[in-house]
C-alpha cells in the first residue's frame, strides 16, 4: 500500500502558511515582550502622565494594569505554545528524513493498481518517471476535487488543469474557462481531421 503524499498545492499551501506565521513572530515578538514586562510606576500607560486625561482614554490605572497583565499572560503562553512548536517541527524533520531514500538510489515509483485511486487524477505523470497521481477516492471512482469538477462542469478537468492543479498552481475560474474552450476546439478539430481520413 503507497503512502499518499500532499498534493504540491497542498504542501505548498502549508509552507507558505508556515512561513508567513513565522515573519509575524519574528517581526512582533520583541514588540510583545516588551509592552507585556513594561513597568508602569504610575500607573498609566506610556507616553504620558494621567494629567488631563479621561478613563476614556485609558488613563485609569486599573485599566493599564489590567491591560498589562493580559498582554504578560498571552506573551507567556505564546512562548510556550512556539516552544511546542519547535519540538514538533523537529519531530516532524527527524521523520522526514528517515523517511527519504539512501542519497545514491532513486525515488521509488508508486504504485497505481490499486482500485482506491482517482482514475482522472492518474491521467497524470509524475515527474523523473514515478508513475501516476495518486489521489484517494472520494466518491464514484474520483477525488474530492475531480468529483465537485465533474458535478459543475458535467466531465472530469482537462489535462493541463489536472498538471498545473498537481503542480501547486491556483486554479481559477478564468483558467477552468480557457482550458474547457481549449478542449472543445481541439475537440472539434480531431472530429473534422476524422471525417476528412474518412
Amino acid at each position: 500500500m503507497p503512502v499518499i503524499a500532499l498534493t504540491a498545492e497542498q504542501r505548498k499551501h502549508w509552507f507558505r502558511a508556515g512561513h508567513d506565521h513565522l515573519v509575524f513572530i519574528e517581526a512582533n515578538w520583541d514588540r510583545a515582550r516588551l509592552f507585556s514586562r513594561e513597568i508602569l510606576p504610575d500607573g498609566f500607560p506610556a507616553g504620558g502622565g494621567g494629567e488631563g486625561r479621561s478613563s476614556g482614554d485609558h488613563a485609569d490605572p486599573t485599566y493599564a494594569a489590567i491591560q498589562q497583565r493580559a498582554a504578560l499572560d498571552h506573551f507567556d503562553r505564546a512562548q510556550q505554545k512556539f516552544a511546542v512548536a519547535l519540538v514538533m517541527l523537529s519531530d516532524a524533520r527527524k521523520e522526514l528524513d528517515a523517511a527519504l531514500p539512501p542519497k545514491d538510489e532513486p525515488a521509488p515509483k508508486i504504485d497505481v493498481s490499486s482500485a482506491d485511486w482517482c482514475s482522472s487524477c492518474q491521467r497524470v505523470s509524475l515527474p523523473g518517471g514515478r508513475g501516476k497521481v495518486c489521489e484517494p477516492v472520494h466518491r464514484a471512482g474520483l477525488c474530492r476535487w475531480c468529483y465537485g469538477f465533474k458535478l459543475e462542469h458535467e466531465q472530469e478537468p482537462p489535462l493541463t488543469l489536472l498538471a498545473s492543479r498537481h503542480d501547486g498552481k491556483r486554479i481559477s475560474e478564468r483558467d477552468v474557462t480557457e482550458a474547457l474552450a481549449e478542449e472543445r476546439r481541439r475537440g472539434k478539430a480531431a472530429k473534422k481531421a476524422k471525417r476528412r481520413a474518412s
